[in-house]
């Protein structure tokens, strides 16, 4: 009983993403999205590590 409920709920997300492929073919992937983002994010001029929000960096922090 349990194998069947689980089949039919695969086969379900099966039919879920061909037809959302379907409805949305040029859709971005998640990869390039991360990658486009990764990109264009703000980075310390001097240690080189993300900056996140207007705060300093942890690396400046407590010098002038």
């Amino acid at each position: 009983m349990i194998a069947k409920i689980v089949l039919l709920f695969l086969l379900v997300m099966g039919l879920l993403g061909v037809f959302g492929k379907w409805r949305m073919p040029g859709a971005k992937k998640i990869g390039q999205l991360r990658r486009k983002a990764m990109l264009s994010a703000k980075k310390c001029p001097h240690c080189g590590g993300y900056s996140i929000g207007d705060a300093p960096c942890a690396c400046r922090k407590g010098k002038g």
